[in-house]
């Protein structure tokens, strides 16, 4: 019986771990910027303490990185590098998250700067090759998606040219 009662504390608080790390990821959605830092202290702080819940407080900080306020990005990217430096070994499994936020339909440029920016600063040992090949992977892969959506953007425009070759100046135009 005393076994059954273990069981059952630890499912209740195990549930309300759960609530608290939904309580984070609302409160990280806030407006008011000091709320917001506050909880993303508090998901790295618990990220860094449990390993319960590690994937959806991990995806809550990844995806902080489009937010749109600098100072909440620069937050972020502060608190992953911390992370890092006191547990090294997620260091795969954290690069793998961004890498993955990355090739998201829909990012901002900024999204993929700072995400691009928090991995370029990503310190490698003797035993980081795998990931250090996945990452220039990525880079190259990155840069793949930015030059075919300039191309595609660059080919959808039709541009007047002069007997030169050169794009016609509009100079003195009549508009109606």
């Amino acid at each position: 019986p005393r076994h059954l009662v273990l069981w059952y504390f630890e499912s209740v608080l195990a549930q309300k771990y759960d609530q608290l790390i939904s309580v984070v990821e609302q409160g990280t959605l806030d407006t008011v910027e000091s709320h917001r830092l506050s909880l993303i202290n508090l998901a790295v702080e618990l990220l860094s303490a449990k390993p319960e819940g590690e994937s959806r407080l991990l995806t809550i900080l990844v995806n902080k990185l489009g937010d749109p306020d600098r100072k909440t990005t620069a937050r972020v990217v502060k608190n992953l590098h911390l992370l890092l430096e006191e547990h090294a070994a997620m260091k795969g499994v954290v690069a793998k998250e961004v890498q993955q936020f990355l090739f998201r339909h829909g990012l901002s440029a900024r999204a993929i700067y700072m995400g691009v920016c928090f991995l370029n600063q990503l310190k490698f040992h003797r035993g980081d090759a795998e990931l250090a090949s996945r990452l220039t992977q990525t880079y190259f892969r990155i840069f793949e998606a930015h030059v075919n959506k300039s191309f595609s953007s660059e080919s959808g425009k039709v541009k007047h040219r002069n007997k030169r070759g050169r794009p016609k100046q509009n100079h003195g135009a009549k508009h109606d």
